[in-house]
Formats: structure tokens, C-alpha cells, sequence
């Protein structure tokens, strides 16, 4: 996927059991990269969608509470 000498910065990363199981799921499923190499993947392509659309950040459009008028 990615020369090896350019892959300098290590990203100490906590996830969840369901997210890891997932993820070896996944990596016993595309056998010629590994679970590392799914995971930057992962990673890449999920970056790029928020960088579309980072209100899914939180799952849906965070909506701002209405403004009152002075009634």
C-alpha cells in the first residue's frame, strides 16, 4: 500500500472490542494487505468523508436551538 520508510508517524489509537473485531473481520476478508493496512485505509477513507461532510462527526446536522423573540 505504501512504502514502509514513509510510514514514520505511529497514531496510539483506542477503539472498542466491537471496533477491533470488526476491523479483523475485515482483515481476514481482503487476505493480501494487513490488518494495519486495512485499518490506514479505514482511516483514509473515512477522513475524506468528513472532510466532505463533518457534521457526520455526530451522526446527523447538529441543529442550533431557535432563537426567542421577545414575547
Amino acid at each position: 500500500m505504501a512504502d514502509r520508510e514513509l510510514l514514520d508517524c505511529p497514531l496510539p489509537l483506542r477503539v472498542t472490542r466491537t471496533e477491533l473485531d470488526r476491523l479483523d473481520a475485515l482483515a481476514k476478508r481482503i487476505t493480501v494487505a494487513s490488518r494495519n493496512s486495512v485499518a490506514r485505509k479505514a482511516l483514509q477513507l473515512g477522513v475524506a468523508v468528513l472532510e466532505k461532510h463533518p457534521e457526520q462527526i455526530v451522526g446527523a446536522a447538529v441543529k442550533r436551538p431557535r432563537r426567542r423573540t421577545g414575547r
